[in-house]
C-alpha cells in the first residue's frame, strides 16, 4: 500500500495478511515497567577514558520516568495546531 495521497500523514502498513498487534512502545513500555521495574532496560558503557561516569545502566521503571518527563516536556512546549518543528507557525 505505502503512502496515502488521501492528506491523512500517515504510513499505511502492508501486513500480507498478518493481524497486527494493537499496541504502542509506550504499552509495551509501561507492561515492563509494571511487571519487572527493577530489570536492566537499557544498559549503555562507553568511554571508558572516563572511568564509567559516563555509562547509564536504568531499570525498567527508571527508564519510564525519563520517558515520561521527556513526553511531558514536549506536551508542555507545543502548542495544539501549531507544526512541531516550528512552534510559532501555524501549518498549511
Amino acid at each position: 500500500m505505502g503512502i496515502t495521497n488521501d492528506g491523512l500523514s500517515y504510513w499505511r502498513a502492508e501486513t500480507e495478511g498478518r493481524v497486527l498487534l494493537e499496541t504502542t512502545i509506550g504499552d509495551l513500555l509501561d507492561k515492563h515497567a509494571d511487571e519487572i521495574p527493577e530489570q536492566e532496560a537499557v544498559v549503555y558503557s562507553c568511554y571508558p577514558e572516563f572511568g564509567g561516569a559516563l555509562d547509564i545502566r536504568w531499570s525498567y521503571a527508571e527508564f519510564r520516568e525519563r520517558v515520561n518527563t521527556v513526553a511531558r516536556s514536549g506536551l508542555g512546549t507545543y502548542r495544539s495546531g501549531f507544526c512541531l518543528s516550528s512552534p510559532l507557525r501555524k501549518p498549511g
